[in-house]
């Protein structure tokens, strides 16, 4: 559907600008397309037909690697913006180290410790090195 979608506006710019580079006088025929106005231009003998077509169509071709090249630019911009990672990471010397105060609700209440069998684990939240957060799993 993208793709699809991508191709259309494309082609429409394309095509636009094709059209509007063709004189008026031009026949109704080769304003259409170029391969119309070749055909017609090879069908009368009119060489300034030929070239006139070929210059409309260089320049339609210029407009729509233009506009590709912005739609390329503008998504390279975007998918830049949403990878980005928001926060920087932190060097290994500011990193918290790993103590009971980074516990958080991963580390069950002690009457629930009780109850725990001796094959139960307990996991707690902490950070590493690097900022980020992580689970530290332990036996009872």
């Amino acid at each position: 559907m993208r793709t699809a979608l991508g191709v259309a506006v494309l082609g429409s710019i394309l095509s636009g600008t094709y059209t509007g580079a063709m004189p008026d006088s031009a026949p109704e025929q080769a304003r259409q397309s170029i391969s119309d106005a070749l055909a017609l231009a090879d069908a009368s003998g009119e060489h300034a037909l030929a070239d006139t077509a070929r210059e409309a169509f260089t320049s339609a071709m210029s407009a729509l690697f233009w506009a590709g090249a912005a739609c390329v630019l503008a998504a390279s911009a975007l998918a830049l913006i949403l990878i980005r990672d928001p926060k920087p990471h932190a060097s290994t010397a500011d990193a918290p180290t790993a103590d009971a105060s980074t516990a958080d609700a991963c580390t069950p209440p002690q009457a629930a410790s009780a109850a725990r069998g001796p094959d139960d684990r307990v996991g707690r939240v902490t950070t590493d090195g690097n900022g980020r957060r992580v689970m530290v799993v332990s036996g009872s």
